[in-house]
């Protein structure tokens, strides 16, 4: 249960971060022009969590239409379009002063060029009418890493909660159990990351 457990969520993470990165530099290396950025998409703060999350999830997937409906017909062009394929995950957090939830998506993307960040703000608040905070982040390769620590900072996310105290833990799992809380598109599309790990035997690394 990689949503209660932070081993397991360990081990899910370390195995998407295998995966993405095997993925994403086979890409790099077939077109060495794509630039890849960090993105992280945010929502304002609410109370309830299963109302943040779908209209996170839903704003998320009006971008996405928004982004295909101008490679497939030409038409509705944003500075999202500019994204060739990415790998996202979904985090929250919990404010104990506010009592309210947190919800973003992170995404490690790969451009055909540079992103402006205020125009894509716009477009991000056109869709969800309550933010307009998009960071974007350019990811430089590290000597001996490549990019493993920027594809690492999205897959740590994925279903951790582990930041969160047991009872909001145990909510967050109530809310979110069953949903898809990862996903990729694009050129990064099709990588397959088992919600499980006891069909694999735990080894050394």
């Amino acid at each position: 249960q990689h949503l209660l457990c932070p081993f397991c969520a360990g081990i899910r993470a370390s195995k998407a971060m295998q995966k993405y990165t095997e993925r994403i530099n086979q890409v790099l290396d077939e077109n060495k022009k794509l630039k890849p950025v960090l993105i992280t998409f945010t929502v304002k703060n609410g109370e309830d969590l299963q109302e943040r999350f779908h209209h996170l999830m839903k704003s998320f997937r009006t971008l996405l239409d928004r982004r295909r409906d101008y490679l497939k017909k030409g038409w509705g062009y944003n500075e999202f379009c500019k994204v060739n394929g990415a790998m996202y995950s979904y985090e929250n957090t919990y404010n104990e002063k506010t009592r309210e939830w947190h919800p973003h998506l992170h995404m490690f993307a790969l451009l055909d060029d540079w992103i402006d960040q205020e125009s894509l703000s716009a477009t991000w608040h056109d869709i969800t009418r309550d933010s307009m905070i998009v960071d974007i982040r350019r990811v430089k390769k590290t000597k001996g890493q490549g990019y493993t620590k920027a594809i690492a900072e999205v897959c740590k996310y994925a279903l951790k909660f582990g930041d969160l105290s047991v009872q909001h833990t145990w909510q967050a799992y109530l809310v979110l159990k069953g949903k898809r809380l990862t996903g990729s598109f694009g050129c990064l599309w099709g990588v397959k990351v088992p919600d499980t790990m006891t069909d694999e035997p735990i080894t050394d690394d």
